[in-house]
């Protein structure tokens, strides 16, 4: 259980501390497309897992499956006057598509996530899909993407530019408080 255990040890992070009381509740009594995204697909992986291993199918259908399209909004913008969904605009998975999906499969294998706990484990680990506004070029020129950090680096924001990391670790107190 490798990778539940690399999951508790993230609950004391600034970042999942903050989604964890300020988002995730809010975002949870809500239907929306992600959350239906979420309850359809990891069932689906949960239940295919043989067959995508021996068509050695996992890593494209994991990381497309369990991790794009699904970044939850933080409510955090590096940039109060962004618009969201503006073509200047985009939500930065935090985690990172390929982690999300790597992060799930590794816990389908390993039984943690199963049939019969994917709601209960989605909601646990919720932050995994959360997603911070930034503008293009931020994203372009100061976010390390395709990255080969581990969980525990990206929720403290290894994977962003110093000066970047630190305006967002700084709205993440701010909100907290």
């Amino acid at each position: 259980m490798k990778k539940q255990k690399e999951l508790k040890g993230l609950k004391n992070i600034d970042y999942v501390k903050y989604f964890n009381e300020v988002v995730r509740d809010e975002w949870w009594d809500k239907n929306s497309e992600v959350k239906r995204n979420l309850f359809s697909s990891i069932p689906v992986m949960i239940l295919t897992q043989d067959y995508l291993i021996k068509n050695d199918l996992k890593t494209l259908y994991i990381e497309k499956l369990a991790g794009n399209y699904n970044a939850i909004n933080c409510k955090i913008s590096t940039n109060e006057r962004l618009e969201p969904n503006s073509k200047s605009s985009t939500r930065d998975h935090i985690i990172g598509v390929a982690l999300i999906g790597n992060t799930v499969w590794e816990s389908i294998k390993e039984g943690s996530l199963t049939i019969n706990n994917h709601k209960n484990w989605i909601y646990k680990n919720l932050f995994l899909w959360g997603g911070i506004d930034m503008t293009r070029n931020q994203h372009k020129k100061q976010v390390e993407v395709n990255s080969k950090y581990e969980l525990v680096d990206k929720t403290s924001f290894n994977h962003y530019k110093l000066i970047l990391k630190e305006e967002i670790v700084k709205k993440l107190q701010i909100k907290q408080i």
